[in-house]
């Protein structure tokens, strides 16, 4: 079920396969590069003191990597793709304002793509299990993608 999906979607509804970069990312603006770590859940830090802002990537208790940023929205932005699947190196604007403004735009694009991706698969199978198997089993192939 998960390939007939994911050929669906390639065939059909390519949009929902858009990739951060370049899709997203606005390359005519400055950005920055930072290197996601492959392992390790996003944590966003808030230092009060600190101008900027971190994501710290932990596995279990133990943390693997932190990311420092120049702002909190530049973090926020780190923190929700990895979140979303996708690591190693990513682009992330300069601009506060370009930061949020690209958080709203992926995060509500990658919303609308899970509501469509689990139509799919509700389309093809009534059972909640399989369709959670299915899910899981799908998600990273998308995210693979990008």
């Amino acid at each position: 079920i998960a390939s007939q999906v994911l050929a669906h979607l390639t065939e059909h509804e390519p949009r929902w396969l858009r990739r951060y970069d370049p899709d997203f990312i606005d390359h005519a603006q400055p950005y920055r590069v930072f290197e996601l770590p492959d392992q390790g859940m996003p944590v966003l830090r808030e230092d009060l003191l600190a101008a900027g802002g971190s994501v710290s990537f932990a596995k279990g208790k133990k943390q693997i990597a932190l990311i420092e940023t120049q702002h909190q929205a530049q973090a926020q932005l780190i923190a929700l793709l990895a979140t979303h699947g996708l690591r190693d190196l990513v682009r992330i604007p300069l601009e506060e304002d370009d930061c949020l403004a690209l958080i709203r735009r992926y995060d509500s694009f990658f919303s609308e793509r899970l509501e469509r991706v689990k139509e799919l698969i509700a389309e093809r199978t009534a059972d909640e299990d399989t369709q959670q198997k299915v899910l899981a089993a799908l998600l990273p192939q998308i995210a693979a993608r990008g």
